[in-house]
């Protein structure tokens, strides 16, 4: 056997490995652009979905198809690109839903949809911009999975549902192999009352509506609003019920007694009604009051404004300012204006004991002012206050002319002083001798506040005992007591002189 030279044996080592290497390298570019060609060739024939592997010469196939046909053409496709030695398949094919449901689910601003959806990133995009057309100030989250088995017309239905959300609040449309399910809380009244025919009428073919079960809408607090005016009453607000619905309008027709037409403007709501009824009714009673405006009832909390339909109505609805109110209500706001008042006048009538005042005011604070100003011109007289607050006053200084007939008022011992619109009569007996003489000049006076003097007819002062007395004295005959009149003095003075 012959011996290699030591010199030559390091060399061919290094001629095997280097020869080993470049023959790796050639085959590993030669794998890289088989697979290339083969994702190519598979890309060009629609099967983007594969996912390609090369092993050697062998191209290993995996990805989801959409169906079963679709398997056996990306292997055989495979298998005809130049090159390729064996295709080994790791596909696996979408999972069937059996039944095929899909949801879209709404809660406030935010959409979910859930379940099975038809493959392809196409399709998915179809139906997320379908849905955010509908409900763009929706944020819409996407966890369908996609599934072999839609029925036909799943697309337009998804129309129909996406559709659909738009009335709900809070809810969720259901796609069922063929069926269309609704179900929620309506998004307002129109919803409410539209939704059944309008999804019905809607239901693309292939699929039919099984449900639309649609409760009222969502209310925080119910409501009530009855307005008055032009000799109608209408009802607006919340009810849970037809029942309440029922109640308030019976309410209403005893409240108004017929005088009215009632107008029911009334919507059903879904929420927490605890004792609204009630309240409602209470307000209700209150809206009666008034010859024009409205009465708003939220929840407990009671609003008021208009004009009263009568001085007594007025009072009424004065008195529940500071006061317990029934049903529990809560007053909140109550700006009234009294009815009218014709003809309008100011009445004090006085004896020798008490004061008292009829006519009318024309706001609270002028009332206050006429009280105050009884009570400092005739101290110690029990006054009896009946005056009441009216629209309709003169076009004068109303609370000066009234003030002034006070002040002639206090004049008298007894009798009465009226301002009727602005016509002045006094009448009774002066409070003295100086007051009598005082209504004398009055006859001729001008009065102050536009007022006219159409009546005076004050007597002498009454005195008890009635008494008249004369005396001699040094000077000459003294005479005192009483007479009843100017005539009667006159003719006693000159009796007095004969005598003297």
């Amino acid at each position: 056997m012959t011996a290699w030279p030591e010199w030559l044996v390091p060399g061919l080592f290094a001629t095997f490995w280097l020869t080993a290497a470049a023959w790796l390298v050639s085959a590993g570019g030669v794998e890289s652009e088989l697979g290339v060609r083969v994702a190519n060739e598979l890309r060009g024939r629609g099967f983007g979905w594969v996912e390609v592997e090369m092993s050697g010469r062998t191209v290993v196939l995996g990805g989801t198809a959409e169906v079963e046909a679709d398997r056996a053409k990306v292997l055989a496709a495979a298998g005809l690109v130049p090159g390729v030695r064996r295709v080994a398949d790791a596909t696996e094919l979408l999972p069937l839903a059996d039944p095929f449901l899909w949801s879209a689910s709404r809660a406030g601003s935010v959409v979910t949809l859930t379940g099975a959806r038809p493959p392809g990133e196409a399709v998915r995009r179809q139906i997320l911009e379908g849905v955010t057309s509908r409900v763009p100030e929706a944020r819409v989250e996407d966890r369908t999975v996609a599934s072999r088995g839609a029925p036909e017309g799943f697309l337009p239905a998804v129309e129909l549902a996406a559709d659909s959300l738009t009335l709900l609040a809070e809810g969720t449309v259901v796609l069922l192999d063929g069926a269309v399910s609704v179900s929620g809380f309506a998004a307002d009244s129109g919803a409410y009352a539209g939704a059944p025919a309008l999804i019905a009428a809607a239901a693309p073919s292939g699929f039919r509506v099984d449900v639309v079960a649609l409760a009222p809408p969502k209310v925080d607090r119910f409501w009530l609003e009855a307005t008055m005016g032009g000799g109608e009453a209408t009802l607006a607000g919340t009810i849970v019920d037809e029942d309440m619905r029922r109640v308030l309008r019976a309410a209403a027709e005893e409240a108004w007694g017929g005088r009215v037409r009632i107008t029911d403007r009334l919507t059903l709501a879904s929420g927490s009604a605890v004792g609204f009824g009630d309240a409602a009714r209470a307000a209700i009673r209150e809206a009666a009051r008034l010859a024009e405006g409205r009465v708003r009832l939220v929840g407990f909390e009671l609003t008021i404004e208009g004009r009263a339909a009568s001085l007594v109505d007025y009072d009424a609805l004065a008195a529940l300012r500071g006061n317990p109110l029934p049903a529990g209500l809560v007053l909140v706001k109550a700006e009234v204006s009294p009815a009218v008042a014709a003809p309008y006048f100011w009445r004090g009538e006085r004896d020798g004991a008490s004061l008292v005042l009829t006519g009318y005011m024309p706001n609270e604070s002028a009332h206050a002012e006429m009280l105050a100003a009884a009570a400092a011109a005739m101290p110690g007289l029990a006054m009896v206050d009946r005056l009441r607050i009216a629209e309709g006053v003169p076009r004068m200084d109303w609370v000066g002319a009234a003030e002034f007939a006070l002040s002639q008022l206090a004049q008298l011992g007894r009798g009465s002083v009226e301002v009727n619109e602005h016509a002045l009569s006094v009448e009774g007996a002066a409070r003295d001798g100086a007051a009598l003489a005082e209504f004398e000049l009055l006859r001729t006076a001008t009065l102050p506040a536009s007022l006219t003097l159409v009546r005076v007819e004050v007597g002498a002062p009454i005195v008890s005992p009635y008494r008249i007395g004369l005396a001699v004295a040094a000077g000459g005959l003294v005479v005192d007591g009483y007479l009843p009149d100017g005539g009667a003095r006159e003719a006693m003075l000159a009796a007095a002189d004969r005598i003297g």
